[in-house]
């Protein structure tokens, strides 16, 4: 009985410290522009049969604190969008900042989110792009030498409220008053929308509209 209930003690206060992650202000900005490019594609199926609210729905969890062991996951969802909607407007600079966004962090570690790079690299239009630039090849003796492209600029906004919530299977994600809680494999997890955005369902997942 004693170790029964030790063992349920622990459990709580593992789901307490979940509840209470801290997400970086930058992602929750990316997350919300996930939500409105994919409400602009009104629920169209991409080229390889995925719909953009499912990969909306997985990358969720793609930024969970329990993801700084496998910041890859945020670019395999990040690949998901570009595969499935190519030719999409804004879709090479979405997943971009998808595959690159700061991993939510436990108290008492604060903010800003933890930026790990992940060294799989993210593929455009057939051409391989890493978290780290290769050196490109040496053009022409004759042919100037371009400078790099500035880096796109960041938004900033409020971070999000830590809300209570339950969870049954694992990945799944449900709507929590003005938030949702998503089932991670070390305990719920609930976060608020983005200012301005409501929790919707969508099957097993949930979008910020």
């Amino acid at each position: 009985m004693f170790f029964t209930k030790l063992t349920a003690f622990a459990v709580l206060a593992l789901s307490a410290q979940q509840v209470l992650a801290l997400e970086d202000p930058r992602t929750t900005t990316i997350k919300a522009n996930l939500a409105k490019f994919c409400s602009s594609l009104n629920g169209a199926v991409g080229a390889k049969g995925a719909n953009c609210f499912d990969i909306s729905g997985a990358y969720a969890s793609s930024i969970l604190a329990a993801k700084k062991t496998d910041p890859c996951d945020r670019t395999v969802k990040a690949q998901a969008i570009l595969d499935n909607f190519p030719n999409a407007a804004g879709v090479v600079a979405l997943a971009q900042s998808m595959a690159t966004a700061p991993i939510n962090v436990l108290p008492p570690a604060a903010l800003p989110g933890l930026e790990i790079a992940c060294p799989t690299a993210l593929v455009i239009g057939g051409a391989s792009k890493a978290s780290t630039s290769a050196p490109a090849p040496a053009p022409p003796a004759s042919a100037p030498v371009s400078a790099p492209a500035a880096p796109p600029a960041k938004t900033a906004s409020a971070p999000p409220a830590p809300a209570s919530g339950k969870c049954v299977v694992d990945g799944s994600m449900t709507c929590s008053g003005t938030g949702f809680t998503v089932c991670a494999p070390s305990g719920p997890v609930t976060m608020q929308c983005a200012p301005g955005t409501a929790c919707k369902a969508s099957g097993r997942f949930i979008n910020c509209l």
